[in-house]
């Protein structure tokens, strides 16, 4: 009989029981017990402490017992599933949940050791829920994660970064674009679709700067109730290998350095870069989730060497989400207000801040078509932005500002030395402060009204 087989109908024996499934080191102790390993040694590989395990073991033994109706324990844990082998094989080729649980009632009658005390729950669980969908621990640490009071639309972009993570099992997936864009807001949204699917999800916010030490410290005693942390990147990206981990890392682009090209890191933060060079690189049944207002420099070399790297570059709302916004603003009319969307390019937090100084200011009556005001509250947000850029990305972006909407590198190369032009501008397009648009084999780039708006205002300054 193969272990895995026994495991999963322990597993599915109780989950009935108690609604709950083994978690990751139960069934390591149960692999391990298979294979004749005592306590130290599984200790040793789970990277926990023998006192530990042998504790969780002790609870352990005494469940399966009491499911089973007959004693099991280390010593006769081969004995026990052999006795359950004809049951263990009928519940292993069974196709859905229901399935298995009346495989397990209708045999424990035939089986001594399947004798069910009294209260055993019988219902039968979610049709939907199979084992191997099923977590085995689904443990938590989301409290530096923001509250969603709301969502709107980014049906499509869900639907892509689900099948990234889910189906093609991506290890290292960036969310990028500009601040307010929503970018915090999918992360939040997707964890709630899929934070089923793994053992553990730790959401971490690098607003203030946390060296990776304390990142790995935090995570690593999330993971684990009593490990030795000497060696935390190499405990780090064993966690990531023998668990299913869901690693989101709010706010990346602070680690970068302020006043220079996109995606430099500030002294002292050069080892993000390595370990998200490691996760990229290694096969791992985790992923790390990277949400950034730049694009780190490592991440574009990991795309193009290997297929578990992507990254998603987040637009505006389409128009129907954006008018949902507005309507909860209290604007009604979604004629009159469709050319502001695109006057603030479907960006959720501009237009929430738009809005609602139009609602205080009562100025629905007097807002004209095609009007990009850049109020104090919006105008403070690009300034915080603005004073990351570079002096030789704010001179190309001010020139660009004056050059018209579909902007060609030859017209700035009119203003631009080719040295200065070539370095700023993919900075400025990791920083989405520009975008890149290919018509009929020709590319021009073009930068979005709100943010012209406000260069050509610092300029008149």
């Amino acid at each position: 009989m193969k272990v895995e087989n026994g495991i999963a109908f322990l597993d599915d024996l109780v989950y009935t029981k108690t609604g709950k499934r083994l978690n990751s080191l139960q069934k390591a102790i149960l692999r391990g017990t298979w294979q004749n390993l005592k306590y130290p040694e599984i200790a040793k590989t789970e990277i926990r402490s023998a006192k530990y395990v042998k504790g969780v073991g002790f609870k352990l033994w005494n469940l399966l017992s009491e499911m089973l109706g007959e004693e099991m324990n280390q010593s006769n844990f081969r004995a026990v599933m052999e006795k359950t082998k004809l049951a263990i094989d009928l519940s292993n080729s069974a196709t859905d949940f229901a399935q298995v649980n009346n495989i397990i009632n209708n045999y424990h009658s035939c089986f001594p050791i399947l004798n069910f005390p009294n209260g055993t729950q019988t219902e039968t669980p979610n049709q939907d829920i199979h084992r191997q969908d099923a977590c085995a621990t689904n443990k938590k640490d989301l409290s530096e994660m923001p509250n969603l009071s709301t969502f709107y639309g980014r049906n499509q972009e869900l639907t892509t970064l689900q099948k990234w993570i889910l189906q093609e099992k991506c290890r290292l997936v960036t969310i990028l674009g500009i601040s307010g864009i929503g970018k915090t807001a999918i992360a939040i949204k997707l964890i709630q679709q899929i934070a089923d699917k793994f053992d553990y999800i730790f959401w971490c916010s690098l607003r203030n700067k946390p060296s990776l030490d304390i990142i790995e410290t935090n995570l690593l005693s999330f993971i684990y109730e009593n490990v030795n942390t000497n060696n935390k990147p190499s405990l780090i990206l064993d966690s990531l290998r023998k668990h299913s981990c869901l690693i989101i890392l709010d706010d990346v682009q602070m680690l970068f350095k302020t006043g220079e090209l996109a995606g430099k890191y500030e002294s002292g933060y050069e080892e993000y870069a390595s370990l998200f060079k490691q996760i990229g690189e290694s096969d791992r049944n985790s992923c790390l989730v990277l949400l950034s207002g730049e694009k780190p420099l490592e991440i574009a070399d990991l795309e193009t060497e290997n297929q578990g790297c992507k990254s998603l570059q987040l637009a505006g709302l389409e128009v129907d989400a954006a008018w949902e916004i507005l309507k909860e603003q209290g604007l009604d009319n979604q004629e009159k207000w469709q050319d502001m969307i695109n006057q603030y390019s479907g960006n959720p937090l501009w237009l929430k801040m738009v809005a609602r100084i139009i609602q205080d200011l009562g100025l629905t009556d007097l807002w004209q078509q095609g009007s990009t005001f850049l109020f104090a509250d919006l105008e403070y947000k690009l300034n915080q932005q603005f004073k990351r850029l570079s002096a030789i990305e704010k001179k190309v972006i001010s020139t660009m500002a004056n050059l018209g909407d579909r902007i060609t590198i030859t017209q700035i190369l009119a203003y631009i030395p080719q040295s200065e032009l070539f370095n700023a501008l993919p900075s400025l397009l990791r920083r989405s402060y520009i975008e890149k648009n290919v018509d009929n084999g020709e590319t021009f780039f073009t930068i979005q009204p709100v943010i012209k708006e406000y260069v050509k205002q610092q300029l008149a300054k």
